[in-house]
């Protein structure tokens, strides 16, 4: 109720000041509310509130709104705005507007900037798509290693924005030398150089690496902001903790689709009909696998066929074995994702995972055994049946649990994304060989029946 309150809140102040009765209105709220107040006014509401918000105001808000609103909130703007939108963002701000405009708007965004902003935005803009140098912002200050702690302190007054990380030292051609953490900055004495309190061994990355490894480094060193090199170590950006923290959850969202089984993003704004083809590979795979498990019985059903305990039984068994095989896969992946599957752990992991897998067969075998024993002595069936389906339950639902615990490390050794296999590969994987060992384990004791 109170987003609601705050929607139409909004939307009064707007129509009946305008721009200054709006900005007075939300003067003592913060950004996430202002964020909601839009998601929760009428599409047409939130666009003109969103376009009478104070400009600094208008570029943080729109980086959490949703895709369909963000976007037309940006198409919203004229051009005369939106140029001046980016001009004063940061430069991956400006870059991740960009991103979300058509391409023939970014050209004539770009031939409206001015020649010194220009370079470096357009420059950012054409990196690789997922390499480190479109998470940095140019928001940083830097110092030669020769000043006074008192001349970088001044430095560090004069700059217009708030600045995570620490000072960074570069000489005369731009290159990084180290830095000075500002609790340093702030102890030193006033006439202390520089030189002396710089930190030289310090982590960064450079422009054109995979932004993947960028939390890697910055939790392994524990730090806020990383500096940016490019060439000969010359700093060109440092990208801060919020950044990463949004890449790791883009991260997370990515794997989740795709061990549900589709391609699309959180970001998608595609039509149903983009959107149902990014989808449908995934289950054509599950097709494929149901016309396998099918001709499998089909192939066997005349030996079967008298057996109607064991015919009845053949769906829980994808249905058991896909259940654990997604668990252990599940498991796995998270390894994978937060690197707790380093080369020297990965044995103790495995044993585990696979122990773990081991025990939950058994218990559902055994449960499996129990009833299907029980539902034999009622009907005063054959004892050995009970024996063939409780085997032949064990073998397929242990393959899968080795299923679900090798594979994603099988695709990370190859390079391949190990959430893909995590979902309809190793769900495919399980039905198949599941049904044909369970079929396989049956026949073999109905033999001697």
């Amino acid at each position: 109720m109170l987003n609601t309150s705050l929607a139409q809140n909004m939307w009064q102040a707007y129509e009946s000041g305008g721009a200054e009765a709006l900005a007075a209105f939300i003067f003592d709220f913060r950004v996430a509310e202002i964020q909601e107040g839009l998601r929760e006014c009428e599409p047409e509401q939130s666009v003109q509130v969103f376009k009478a918000l104070p400009l600094d105001i208008q570029g943080e808000v729109l980086e959490d709104l949703p895709p369909e609103l963000r976007d037309a909130c940006l198409e919203a703007l004229s051009d005369e705005e939106l140029l001046k939108l980016i001009t004063e963002a940061a430069h991956d701000d400006a870059v991740y507007y960009l991103d979300h405009l058509e391409e023939e708007r970014v050209e004539l965004i770009f031939g409206k900037l001015a020649d010194h902003a220009k370079a470096k935005i357009q420059e950012q803009y054409e990196l690789p798509e997922d390499c480190a140098g479109r998470l940095m912002t140019n928001e940083f200050v830097t110092v030669p290693a020769y000043f006074s702690v008192e001349q970088a302190r001044d430095q560090l007054r004069k700059a217009e924005d708030d600045h995570e990380g620490a000072l960074y030292v570069v000489d005369s051609r731009g290159r990084l030398e180290g830095q000075v953490r500002y609790r340093a900055l702030a102890l030193a004495e006033s006439n202390v150089k520089i030189q002396s309190i710089l930190e030289t061994n310090i982590p960064s990355v450079d422009i054109n690496v995979d932004e993947d490894v960028v939390p890697d480094i910055m939790v392994t060193h524990n730090i806020s902001a990383i500096p940016v090199i490019k060439n000969d170590r010359v700093l060109c950006g440092i990208i801060n903790w919020d950044d990463v923290a949004e890449l790791i959850e883009d991260e997370v969202e990515e794997d989740m689709l795709a061990v549900a089984g589709t391609a699309e993003s959180f970001e998608d704004n595609d039509s149903i009909f983009r959107r149902a083809g990014l989808r449908l590979p995934y289950l054509l795979i599950t097709l494929c696998g149901g016309f396998i498990m099918a001709s499998m019985i089909d192939t066997q059903l005349e030996y079967i066929s008298e057996y109607g305990l064991l015919v009845a039984l053949i769906p829980m068994v994808p249905a058991l074995a896909g259940n654990i095989g997604i668990q252990c896969s599940t498991v796995t992946l998270r390894y994978i994702v937060t690197g707790n599957i380093a080369p020297a752990r990965i044995r103790s992991r495995i044993i585990r995972e696979v122990g773990t897998g081991m025990v939950l067969s058994i218990i559902i075998a055994a449960l499996t055994g129990l009833g299907v024993f029980a539902y034999i002595a009622v009907t005063e069936g054959e004892m050995l049946l009970g024996w063939a389906i409780t085997t032949a339950m064990l073998i397929a639902i242990i393959l899968a649990a080795l299923f679900g615990t090798f594979i994603p490390i099988a695709c990370e050794k190859m390079k391949i994304d190990p959430a893909i296999a995590a979902g309809p590969f190793i769900t495919m994987l399980n039905d198949i060989v599941g049904v044909g060992v369970y079929l396989v384990t049956a026949l073999a004791f109905i033999q001697f029946i």
